[in-house]
C-alpha cells in the first residue's frame, strides 16, 4: 500500500522569486516486496504529489490564469516543464513493517513556467503528446495500485514472481513517460534554452539522452517515437524521422492522426505514392479529418492527377480554407477550366497575400491570353516573396504546422504558405515577364 505525505510547500511568495516544493512518498513493505521496488514506488508517488503541488502553484500565476488554461491541461504541461529531483531515501521500522520514504524537491520560476506553458500550448504536437502521456499516467497509477495488491496477496513463489514482474513493467512505463514528457518540453523550449546560454548541441544531446533512456524502459510508446522524429528532423535526418513516424503510426493503428503525420512526412521526402496511401488510410479511419482531403489533393497534383486532386479538394471546399481553394485552382487549371481556376485563385488572394497564388494566377491569365493582368500577377509574386504572409492571427498556427517532419504540403515550395524561391525560380518569372512585354 502506498501512502503519500506532504512535508511542506513554502508559503506564497513574490511571483518573481523562485518557489521550492518538497514532497515525500512513503511505501510500507509487505512480505513479498523488495526494497528496490519499494523505493521506486515511493519515488513515483512522491513525484506525482510534487507535480500536483506545482499545478496548484502554477494555477495562481497571473499570466497562466490569463491563458484560460484548464487544471487538467496545467497538470499535463507541467509534467514536461518541471524537473523533480530525488533528495534522500530513508527506511524506518513501524513495528514489524519496514517503511521506505523518498524525499523530492523541485524549484520553479513562476514567470519562466508561464512562458514555457504558453510555448507548449502553441505546439499542437507537443501539447497533444503531453496530454496523452498525462492520461496514460493516470491509468498506470491505478494499475500500479491493483498490481501492488496482487503482489501482497500472492501465495506461491511463482505467483509472487509473476505479479512482481507485471508491476515492474508498469513502473518502467511510468518512468519512461516522465522522461518523454521532459523531452517534448526540451524540443519546444530550445530557443529559450539558447537565450539562457545553453548551446543547441547541448540541448540536443540532453533531449536525445532523455528519449534513449525512455526507449530502453518502454520502446513501444508512440509519443517517444514522435519526439525522436522531431529531433531527427531538426538534425536533417529525414530518413530517421520517417522511420520513427512509421513506428508511431504502427503503435496507434486505429488513430488517424499518426497516419496523417506519416503521410505529410512522406510528402516531405517526395514519396508521393506512400503519402497518397497513408492519406487514404487516414481518411478511412476518419473520413471527416480536416485537411486530409486537401493534403491528398496536393499529392495527387504532384502526380498530375488533376481530376483526382479536384475531387478531393472539392470535398473540403465548403470550409473556405485557403490551401483548399489553392489546390482547387491549380487542379481546375490542369483540367483546362481556366475560368474556374481564376475564380478560385482570386478567392485565395482575398484571404491571403501569398506569392505562389499570384504566380499561379499569372499562369492562368497567361493561358487565357490576358497579358496585362498576367504581368501584374508575376510582378506581385516577385514582390511578395520578401513580404510575410498576410494571415493575421492564423500566422502562428501556420508557422507551427510548417515546422516539423510532418509539415503540411501547403508549406512546401510551390505551396500556398511557402515563400521559398530559388534564383532560378525568380529568373524564370522575369523571363515570363519579358515574354509578356513587361519589365521584371
Amino acid at each position: 500500500m502506498v501512502a503519500l505525505l506532504l512535508l511542506g510547500v513554502q508559503p506564497a511568495i513574490a511571483a518573481t522569486e523562485t518557489r521550492t516544493i518538497r514532497a515525500t512518498g512513503e511505501y510500507r513493505m509487505g512480505d513479498n516486496d523488495t526494497r528496490a521496488d519499494a523505493k521506486r514506488l515511493a519515488l513515483l508517488d512522491a513525484k506525482r504529489l510534487a507535480l500536483e503541488q506545482v499545478g496548484t502553484c502554477v494555477e495562481s500565476i497571473t499570466e497562466v490564469r490569463d491563458m484560460a488554461v484548464t487544471r487538467d491541461e496545467i497538470r499535463a504541461l507541467t509534467a514536461g516543464v518541471v524537473e523533480i529531483k530525488e533528495v534522500e531515501t530513508h527506511a524506518t521500522m513501524d513495528g514489524e513493517t519496514t517503511v521506505i520514504r523518498v524525499d523530492v524537491l523541485c524549484r520553479i520560476d513562476p514567470g519562466g513556467v508561464a512562458r514555457q506553458i504558453a510555448r507548449l500550448r502553441e505546439s499542437e504536437k507537443a501539447a497533444d503528446a503531453l496530454q496523452r502521456l498525462h492520461e496514460e499516467n493516470e491509468r498506470l497509477r491505478a494499475q500500479l495500485q491493483e498490481q501492488s495488491r496482487q503482489v501482497a496477496h500472492a501465495k506461491t513463489k511463482t505467483d509472487v514472481e509473476r505479479a512482481t514482474t507485471k508491476r515492474q513493467r508498469v513502473m518502467q512505463e511510468a518512468e519512461a513517460d516522465a522522461l518523454i514528457a521532459r523531452a517534448w518540453a526540451e524540443i519546444v523550449q530550445r530557443d529559450e534554452a539558447r537565450d539562457a546560454g545553453r548551446s543547441p548541441e547541448a540541448t540536443i544531446r540532453e533531449t536525445r539522452d532523455l528519449l534513449q533512456r525512455a526507449m530502453m524502459l518502454q520502446p513501444d510508446r508512440p509519443e517517444g517515437h514522435e519526439a525522436m522524429a522531431q529531433l531527427l528532423y531538426d538534425e536533417g535526418n529525414f530518413a530517421g524521422a520517417l522511420r520513427e513516424l512509421a513506428a508511431s503510426a504502427r503503435l496507434r493503428p486505429d488513430d488517424w492522426q499518426p497516419r496523417a503525420v506519416l503521410a505529410n512526412a512522406l510528402y516531405n521526402t517526395r514519396d508521393l505514392d506512400g503519402a497518397i496511401r497513408e492519406y487514404r488510410e487516414a481518411l478511412r479511419l476518419n473520413p471527416a479529418g480536416m485537411p486530409l482531403r486537401t493534403c491528398l489533393g496536393e499529392a495527387l497534383l504532384e502526380k498530375k492527377d488533376f481530376a483526382g486532386a479536384l475531387r478531393e479538394c472539392s470535398a473540403e471546399a465548403s470550409t473556405g480554407w485557403g490551401p483548399t481553394r489553392f489546390c482547387m485552382g491549380r487542379a481546375l487549371a490542369g483540367t483546362g477550366d481556366f475560368d474556374g481556376a481564376e475564380r478560385e485563385l482570386r478567392d485565395v488572394l482575398r484571404q491571403y497575400s501569398a506569392p505562389n497564388a499570384h504566380y499561379q494566377l499569372g499562369l492562368v491569365l497567361m493561358a487565357k491570353g490576358n497579358a496585362g493582368p498576367a504581368t501584374e500577377q508575376f510582378k506581385l509574386y516577385l514582390r511578395d516573396l520578401t513580404v510575410p504572409l498576410g494571415m493575421g492571427s492564423f500566422g502562428t498556427a501556420v508557422a507551427a504546422s510548417c515546422n516539423g517532419p510532418d509539415k503540411f504540403p501547403a508549406c512546401f515550395k510551390g505551396g500556398l504558405f511557402s515563400v521559398e524561391a530559388s534564383e532560378a525560380d525568380r529568373q524564370q518569372t522575369r523571363d515570363l515577364l519579358r515574354t509578356l512585354g513587361g519589365e521584371p
